[in-house]
């Protein structure tokens, strides 16, 4: 059973999802719900990203992609 605060953060990462569309290619995360994949971007925009939108995310260097969450938790 899905809890309330899990929905929640489903629905912000749908939200940034349709805002990074327009300038990345994205996807929900098949494993994780509540995180996005940004495929062909550098460790250094991936950085820029996470900063711009308070979160946490890792770098796949071999597959120059990057995955982000937890969106707005972060200062």
């Amino acid at each position: 059973m899905k809890t309330r605060q899990h929905n929640e953060k489903t629905a912000r990462t749908a939200y940034v999802l349709a805002q990074l569309q327009t300038k990345y290619r994205v996807r929900i995360c098949e494993y994780d719900h509540t995180a996005i994949v940004v495929s062909g971007i550098t460790e250094k925009q991936l950085s820029d990203l996470c900063r711009r939108l308070h979160c946490s995310g890792m770098y796949n260097d071999t597959g120059r992609f990057g995955i982000i969450t937890n969106f707005g938790e972060y200062k």
